[in-house]
């Protein structure tokens, strides 16, 4: 995703309306869409808890991960690389 595609998804995560497509999106991507989708939230997650429909978005992300055992990591936390 480009920046301004950053700025769409941010925006619609805060939005009234649009972050029930964002939920949606979430709901039917693959995995690694999932996983860019992730990338791309984390930078915004604190700013997201400010916001009710944030909040949305961050509790089904969670709710998905949880249920799936996936390993991406806790949502808002950084993923860690390990340099060799």
């Amino acid at each position: 995703m480009c920046y301004r595609a950053q700025s769409a998804l941010y925006t619609m995560m805060k939005d009234q309306f649009a972050n029930y497509v964002v939920q949606k999106m979430i709901d039917v991507a693959d995995a690694p869409q999932r996983k860019m989708m992730l990338q791309k939230i984390r930078p915004h997650v604190a700013a997201l808890r400010k916001y009710a429909y944030g909040k949305h978005i961050l509790a089904k992300l969670e709710k998905f991960y949880t249920k799936n055992n996936a390993e991406l990591g806790p949502i808002g936390v950084a993923p860690v690389t390990v340099l060799q």
